[in-house]
């Protein structure tokens, strides 16, 4: 993939753009975004938790939301990289995302689990 800052974005990249400017408060707080290739990528330093701080569980919120493939891989010492490509509601593995109210099931099935 490339390093390239993204200038002339396709409408995809300027839709995963304006999810991660909301996830992270304002296109003000968005890191320098690069071509990835049909997608974008931003490198962050910021913590990812769950609960407290919770970056990581609004990454996920937005991504089901707005169904964009996030991934999260290394970009140096204290850095991640935050790779986001837009997605559909059907088609392939490598086509669809789920939305909310696939992520609402998966966390009705995950309550069956049971105690650890």
């Amino acid at each position: 993939m490339t390093n390239k800052r993204l200038t002339n974005p396709t409408e995809d990249q300027e839709y995963c753009r304006r999810a991660l400017s909301r996830w992270v408060g304002g296109d003000h707080h968005l890191s320098k975004v690069y071509e990835f290739g049909e997608g974008i990528c931003i490198n962050t330093m910021q913590d990812l938790s769950t609960f407290d701080f919770d970056k990581l569980t609004q990454l996920v919120l937005i991504a089901h939301r707005y169904r964009i493939r996030i991934e999260i891989g290394s970009s140096g010492p204290r850095a991640v990289r935050i790779i986001a490509h837009r997605r559909k509601a059907e088609g392939t593995l490598s086509v669809k995302h789920p939305g909310l109210s696939d992520l609402r099931d998966m966390c009705d099935k995950a309550l069956l689990w049971g105690d650890l």
